[in-house]
């Protein structure tokens, strides 16, 4: 009975994604604010250089969309980062930064320009830093 209640009453919050990228960029506001700040500041990034190659209109459009629809009450339930990642690419835009993000070996580069700063990522199937 007690290792029942025990383990209904454990929550695993998974946010490494948002406090990952906080920690990189110096954010101090929490996750929700930092989600509510890049929901805000949201545009089709057509400068961004994904892999060096520039987004289709369509990938565009799905992008704006996905942040705008993305639920920040429901950051604890883990951000399934995609390989070229919505929110990656407008932090790219928006901060002024390039992005290399390791996962499981394989670099995607996200270019904002030559003379930005970089910052490194890496994730696995359950885990970003």
């Amino acid at each position: 009975m007690i290792l029942e209640n025990i383990i209904i009453s454990y929550n695993i919050i998974m946010t490494c994604l948002w406090d990952a990228l906080r920690n990189k960029l110096q954010v101090k506001e929490n996750n929700k604010d930092f989600i509510l700040y890049l929901k805000k500041s949201n545009k089709m990034n057509n400068s961004i250089l994904w892999n060096n190659e520039k987004l289709s209109v369509k990938q565009l459009e799905e992008n704006f969309e996905h942040i705008q629809n993305f639920d920040e009450t429901k950051i604890g339930d883990g951000y399934d980062c995609s390989t070229c990642d919505p929110f990656l690419i407008l932090i790219c835009e928006i901060y002024d930064v390039n992005i290399h993000h390791n996962y499981n070996g394989h670099i995607m580069k996200y270019v904002k320009g030559e003379q930005c700063k970089i910052l490194n990522f890496n994730s696995n199937s359950g885990h970003f830093s």
